[in-house]
């Protein structure tokens, strides 16, 4: 994409229901984009840039296959805000770099250059 940002994640100023954008129910499922890339039976390449931030941050796991470049930066602000993920992103981080990291991560609220996140 273009822009300075790969997805800086909701807008805070009108948020998302977190029990609509969690549940199972047909009629939600059909608005959860990380449900439906979990539907396309090919690899999901995500070619990343920018700001990689909560919500985008949860798109982004929803890759098979992530590639950053050194401007990106993967940031998860749900504690900061009281958010709980609501996408698989408490899951998927376990299995991308381990539960400790994933702890790190997610509730310093800090963000993780491409580099360190390779790395990880």
């Amino acid at each position: 994409g273009n822009g300075k940002a790969f997805c800086a994640g909701a807008d805070l100023s009108n948020p998302p229901n977190p029990l609509q954008q969690s549940n199972d129910l047909p009629e939600s499922l059909i608005y959860n984009p990380v449900h439906q890339m979990d539907r396309i039976p090919i690899p999901i390449i995500g070619s990343l840039h920018g700001h990689v931030i909560t919500g985008g941050f949860e798109l982004a796991l929803a890759c098979d296959i992530i590639v950053g470049d050194s401007t990106t930066k993967f940031r998860d602000t749900h504690v900061k805000f009281g958010l709980a993920p609501c996408w698989g992103l408490s899951q998927k981080l376990q299995r991308r770099v381990g539960p400790g990291r994933a702890a790190i991560i997610s509730y310093s609220a800090k963000p993780v250059d491409a580099k360190l996140a390779y790395e990880w």
